[in-house]
């Protein structure tokens, strides 16, 4: 006690050194702060890979490499819960997961709030672009299965049976609808996750051998216009899908193709001026002449007699 006592007094005797002291452990608290600050601004302004859009992206679209790139931004500007690698775009099968589910901007770092996971239990509604409706028509599953996907692109021709302005019945085959993009098509959704088990004897295999040859569910995306066509067609005649190119998004004038352009009476090939000297047209003048003579060989005979 005497010791520190002692110790004190020889301090409170020499002022200066315990404003060295205080100085040099007030040096190594500001030292040791202004490393954290570095440490930590160097940290945060370490640039790491994170997923914007190229351009603006619409509801309903389904994210791929065409949409999106890779942009180096500092680690504290990347948002919570954002994409910072392509392959997580697609499963393991390389399909396409993710749906937009809220518009994004160009330039916008891709965030998993703003998307969906697409799955069997989603529900179409989740993938109809926006402005537009889903409609569902079934077609002969021996000209769909293996052929129209998900995400392919039909026109829609209807063949009619009708009566012109002369009320002659007429049959006719119009394409009533084009580039029409379809969503999905059985139980197989655009974008997807292929969830069901494919091994011989699966549920999924059986569940395509059931459909093949039976009719199949294909659901188009359309708008409000589009829909009241293809339900006015659907009811009034038969359709058939033509599948596009893909990238073929063009229109083509068409005014349709009736039956009679097809098969065509016999006559209908005459040329008129042939008509006059047709062997049927020959005999029948003949024959009028032949009978003109007998009337007056008959009314000689009437005359004679009455007489």
């Amino acid at each position: 006690m005497r010791a520190a006592y002692a110790l004190g007094g020889k301090l409170m005797k020499k002022p200066g050194l315990i404003a060295i002291v205080l100085g040099v452990i007030t040096a190594l608290l500001v030292a040791l702060y202004l490393n954290s600050l570095e440490t930590s601004y160097r940290s945060g302004s370490q640039r790491v890979p994170v997923l914007v859009a190229k351009q603006y992206i619409d509801q309903g679209a389904m994210l791929d490499e065409s949409l999106v790139e890779i942009r180096q931004v500092p680690k504290d500007y990347v948002q919570p819960r954002a994409i910072n690698s392509l392959k997580d775009l697609c499963d393991s099968d390389g399909r396409r997961t993710f749906m937009v589910t809220t518009p994004i901007e160009k330039d916008e770092q891709i965030i998993v709030t703003k998307l969906a996971m697409l799955g069997l239990d989603t529900g179409v509604s989740a993938i109809i672009p926006t402005a537009k409706r889903a409609m569902t028509l079934t077609f002969d599953g021996d000209a769909v299965n293996g052929k129209i996907k998900p995400g392919n692109r039909v026109d829609i021709i209807g063949v009619f049976n009708y009566e012109d302005t002369a009320n002659h019945p007429q049959e006719a085959a119009v394409t009533v609808l084009q580039n029409l993009f379809v969503l999905s098509v059985g139980n197989s959704m655009l974008g997807m996750q292929n969830r069901l088990n494919r091994k011989k004897g699966s549920a999924g295999e059986m569940a395509e051998a059931a459909s093949a040859g039976g009719n199949v569910p294909v659901t188009f995306a359309l708008t409000p216009k589009e829909a009241e066509t293809l339900t006015l067609c659907s009811e009034k005649g038969s359709l058939k899908l033509s599948l596009r190119p893909i990238g073929d998004d063009k229109y083509t004038e068409t005014a349709g193709t009736r039956l009679r352009e097809i098969v065509k009476d016999a006559m209908s090939t005459i040329p008129k001026n042939a008509a006059a000297n047709s062997p049927a047209t020959a005999i029948s003048a003949s024959y009028l002449k032949e009978m003109q003579e007998k009337q007056k060989d008959v009314l000689e005979l009437l005359r004679k007699y009455k007489k």
